[in-house]
């Protein structure tokens, strides 16, 4: 449980680090954001790899909802803490839209992707983990 409320803070960090750092599409051309990565490399790196930590931390809570809202329908799991944290690790993303758009919904889409490409389907794992 401390793990989950840790990661959601690692990735609210990385999601704010991710908007401050790297420069978002507000009415600029592709000209002037080439020319900000041409002489602030640092900072496009950094918001890089802080859009990679995010995405791959919110992957996982994507990959747990979707899991146990498949066993809370099947009736072999009830509703608890758990599955309140991962469907609250969606606010993330209405904390990230007020900032910058496009940055929330690139983040959506990839932890979406990440998260679901990780699910297994194996009927031992689900069984270890308990779902």
């Amino acid at each position: 449980m401390i793990k989950k409320v840790l990661v959601i803070f690692i990735s609210i960090v990385g999601g704010y680090l991710t908007i401050l750092s790297l420069p978002g599409l507000d009415g600029r051309t592709f000209l002037s954001i080439f020319s900000e990565l041409i002489l602030n490399p640092f900072r496009y790196f950094l918001g890089m790899v802080a859009f990679i930590a995010t995405a791959f931390a919110l992957s996982s809570f994507m990959k747990s909802t979707i899991e146990q809202t498949f066993s809370l329908f099947r009736k072999k799991q009830k509703l608890n803490a758990s599955i309140i944290i991962d469907y609250s690790s969606f606010c993330c993303y209405l904390f990230f839209i007020k900032k910058s758009v496009l940055i929330t919904v690139l983040l959506l889409i990839f932890s979406t992707i990440i998260g679901i490409s990780a699910i297994e389907n194996k009927k031992d794992d689900l069984k270890e983990r308990g779902y």
